[in-house]
């Protein structure tokens, strides 16, 4: 079965880290909550950085544009 369609569009972001952050990474993705990849661990780590940004009023959160569904 496949996943089913995201409903945000989406832009690649690519970073480089050491191996060291690679390797925590690796580690979260053994646990459960953070993502299945290195890749989804990293984006939610930085969600959830962002959203403390929002809540300490350093950043202002963004309204969402609605997108039409073909």
């Amino acid at each position: 079965m496949s996943r089913p369609r995201n409903k945000h569009d989406s832009v690649r972001i690519t970073i480089t880290s050491t191996p060291k952050l690679a390797s925590y990474l690796n580690d979260l993705v053994d646990e459960e909550g953070y993502g299945k990849t290195p890749s989804e661990v990293a984006r939610t780590l930085v969600w959830r950085g962002i959203e403390e940004l929002i809540k300490a009023g350093i950043l202002d959160r963004r309204k969402e544009k609605k997108r039409k569904l073909v």
